[in-house]
């Protein structure tokens, strides 16, 4: 279904400066993707990738080295700081650890009060009533609104966060890693609260997680990052169901889905993770990549469209018509 899009991310880059070095971490680079409105895109990779740099650079909580975020028609990368936060209640986040970002000196109500004050919400009544809204909405009983944070479970916390987050009523809510903090029966409790709020709401998600199962679960589409750059894009069905860069193919393969009928992935990179302040030439996949052929070490892939999907691998239509993987000794070698 074609959604209209409420974030395009062109060409975003984040270096970091290393200290008493001309060098530089690279972090982000060149990453490109839109979130239609309504819609959920997944942005996984493994720890170091990037992925939630890109979420705080989209918020400006940390600012781009260059490239544009347009939200809702504004660029975000260019605005004053007054006019940012005067946008701010209708682009949120909620963080990975839930009692971290909650100010453990407020109740409930005054934490989500405090987010609709900033957002310019000045009537004490309307915000009074709202308070009671999302809680309802995010199946809170009233009495935790007079509840600190620090009488709240884990998972209960992470639901006045999200309460926080929807009490300005955000086109885009950026979630880092919303469910690795909990235990495994109360993330599903979430995933399935953030579908319900979808669905009433209209909200867009982006969804950062190195959580596959969770990914799965919530996601329209997946975004795969491998140091500092999308690698692959798909419809998350397809992406689960056949991947085209090699670097998705290892990873899905890492992961054990609850279906023991389901076919065991054979593909592995070898050697561990280059350093992200000297990347490798080209494709930096190459020095681990069981595909990898020469023009994968002279040559960048960009991104582009293979079989409905974009994906950054010179061989993606190799693999889409069945090529094999040396084997990962000759890699390493």
């Amino acid at each position: 279904m074609k959604r209209e899009p409420v974030l395009t991310v062109d060409g975003l880059v984040k270096h970091f400066p290393v200290r008493r070095s001309s060098k530089v971490v690279h972090a982000v680079n060149s990453v490109s993707f839109t979130i239609g409105s309504g819609e959920t895109l997944g942005l996984v990779g493994e720890s170091g990738s990037g992925k939630t740099t890109v979420g705080r650079c989209i918020l400006r909580l940390i600012e781009p080295t260059s490239g544009h975020v347009v939200f809702n028609g504004t660029d975000l990368t260019t605005v004053s700081k007054s006019r940012l936060r005067k946008l701010r209640g209708s682009i949120q986040m909620v963080f990975q650890e839930p009692y971290e970002s909650l100010n453990p000196r407020f109740t409930s109500r005054a934490i989500i009060e405090e987010n609709l004050q900033l957002a310019g919400v000045a009537s004490g009544s309307e915000r009074r009533r709202r308070v009671g809204e999302v809680l309802e909405l995010v199946r809170l009983p009233a009495r935790v609104a007079n509840t600190y944070p620090h009488g709240l479970t884990g998972g209960e916390q992470q639901r006045l966060s999200i309460a926080r987050a929807l009490s300005t009523r955000p086109d885009l809510i950026v979630l880092d890693e919303p469910t690795s903090a909990l235990d495994i029966t109360v993330r599903g409790d979430i995933i399935r609260l953030l579908r319900d709020l979808q669905h009433q709401t209209g909200v867009a998600l982006l969804f950062i997680s190195h959580d596959l199962t969770a990914v799965k679960e919530i996601s329209h589409r997946v975004a795969i990052m491998y140091l500092g750059e999308i690698v692959e894009v798909a419809e998350t069905d397809d992406m689960f169901s056949r991947q085209l860069h090699p670097y998705s193919l290892a990873l899905l393969a890492s992961v054990l889905f609850p279906d023991p009928t389901g076919p065991l992935g054979r593909v592995r990179v070898a050697g561990e993770i280059p350093s992200p302040v000297d990347l490798p030439s080209g494709c930096h996949l190459h020095p681990r990549c069981p595909y990898s052929i020469e023009l994968c070490k002279e040559q960048w892939p960009p991104l582009r469209e293979v079989a409905g999907r974009r994906v950054a691998c010179h061989r993606a239509e190799d693999i889409l018509r069945g090529a094999e993987p040396r084997a990962i000794d000759e890699v390493a070698s």
